[in-house]
C-alpha cells in the first residue's frame, strides 16, 4: 500500500528507528495455559497475511514477500522471585526495552509478544508491532482474536473466527486500481484547492532552535477533566451539533491562535481508514492522515468557529481515500 510504501522508504533513511513500533500491554488474572496462548497467536498469524509480510529492497524499491507461516513464539519473563515494589520497576524497564527493539523490515517477524509473569496466576502480556503491518485499531482487532480463540482453544474446541471476507493486499490493489483509473482526482482536485498558499509552519516562539537533526526525544502529559467540565462540553457539542473531535480541535485551534497571532491554522488530523465494511476486521495499515485547515480570519466567535471546524472537518472526511502519500 502507499503507507507501507512510505514507512519503508523512512525506515532505509533511519534503519531500525523504533518511533513506529506500536506496542500494547494487558495485565491477566488467573489461571494461563502458555502453550494455548502460542496457539492462539499462531492463528491469528495464519489469519492474517501482513503478521506474515517482510519487506527486502529489490533495486532500491520495496519488495512485498508473504511468508506461507510464521510461527510466533511467545517470550517468557519470569518476575515472581522479585518483591512487589522490584516487580514493577522491572516491567516498566521491560516494557521499555521490547517497545524500543527495533524491527528488521527485511527479514522479519514484524510482530513480537511477550509474557511476564508475576505471580502464580497474575501476568502481564505486551504485543509489539511495526506500523508498516498495523495500527491502532488493528491491536485492538488482534486482542479481540487472541481473547476468542484462546477461550475455544482452551475447551479443546476448534477457532471460532469465520474466515476473513479480504485480505490486505486487497487493499492495497484497490488503492492502485483507484490511482490508475483516476478515481482519486476528485479528491486530489479538493486537496490542492484546500491546501493552496498553506502556512510552511507555525511561528511558536520556543525555548530553543530546532535542532538540525530530530532528535525523538519527548514526553507525554496525561490529565483527567472534571466531571462537570466534561458534561459542560458534552452540552455544547449537543447544542452546536457537532463531535467532540470537532469541538476540541477548535479550541486547540484558537490556542494556537494565541500564541502565534497567526489566522492561517494547519493540523494534522487521523482517521482509520476502514470505511468500508470487508476491511473492519483485517490487521494492517489502514490509518490515514488529514491536514486539517482553520482560518480564523474576520474575528469569529466560537460558534462560528465551530462551523468552520465542523465544514472542513466533514469535507477532511469525505476526501479520506486519496493516501497522504500521493497528496504529498
Amino acid at each position: 500500500s502507499f503507507a507501507q510504501e512510505r514507512l519503508w522508504f523512512l525506515d532505509q533513511l533511519e534503519p531500525g528507528n523504533p518511533v513506529y513500533n506500536l506496542a500494547s500491554a494487558y495485565r491477566i488474572s488467573g489461571q494461563l495455559d502458555v502453550a494455548t496462548v502460542e496457539r492462539s497467536l499462531n492463528e491469528i498469524g495464519r489469519r492474517h497475511e501482513t503478521l506474515r509480510m517482510i519487506f527486502p529492497s529489490a533495486g532500491g524499491k520495496p519488495n512485498l514477500i508473504i511468508r506461507e507461516s510464521l510461527p510466533l513464539a511467545l517470550k517468557m519473563v519470569d518476575l515472581r522471585a522479585l518483591r512487589h515494589s522490584s516487580q514493577e520497576s522491572a516491567i516498566q524497564h521491560l516494557l521499555t526495552d521490547e517497545t524500543k527493539k527495533p524491527f528488521d523490515l527485511s527479514r522479519g517477524p514484524l510482530v513480537r509478544a511477550c509474557l511476564l509473569q508475576l505471580s502464580e496466576n497474575d501476568y502481564v502480556f505486551l504485543v509489539v508491532t511495526h506500523k508498516i503491518i498495523s495500527d491502532d485499531a488493528s491491536l485492538g482487532v488482534f486482542f479481540q482474536e487472541l481473547l476468542l480463540t484462546y477461550a475455544a482453544f482452551a475447551d479443546g474446541n476448534c477457532s471460532p473466527l469465520p474466515e476473513l471476507p479480504k485480505r490486505y493486499t486487497d487493499y492495497s490493489k484497490w488503492q492502485r486500481r483507484c490511482l490508475e483509473g483516476g478515481y482519486f482526482e476528485g479528491q486530489l482536485g479538493y486537496w490542492k484547492q484546500q491546501l493552496a498558499d498553506c502556512p510552511p509552519s507555525l511561528q511558536l516562539a520556543t525555548d530553543s532552535s530546532r535542532p538540525s537533526k530530530r532528535t525523538y526525544r519527548g514526553a507525554t502529559y496525561r490529565t483527567s477533566l472534571s466531571h462537570s467540565l466534561s458534561t459542560a462540553l458534552r452540552n455544547i457539542s449537543q447544542q452546536q451539533q457537532v463531535s467532540l473531535f470537532v469541538l476540541f480541535l477548535a479550541a486547540f485551534g484558537v490556542l494556537l491562535h494565541r500564541y502565534t497571532e497567526q489566522d492561517d491554522i494547519v493540523v494534522g488530523g487521523t482517521v482509520h481508514g476502514r470505511n468500508r465494511p470487508e476491511f473492519e476486521p483485517l490487521i494492517g495499515c489502514f490509518e490515514q492522515s488529514l491536514p486539517l485547515r482553520t482560518y480564523m480570519s474576520g474575528d469569529p466567535d466560537f460558534t462560528e468557529l465551530l462551523s468552520r471546524v465542523r465544514r472542513t472537518t466533514l469535507e477532511g472526511f469525505s476526501n479520506q481515500d486519496l493516501s497522504f502519500e500521493e497528496l504529498l
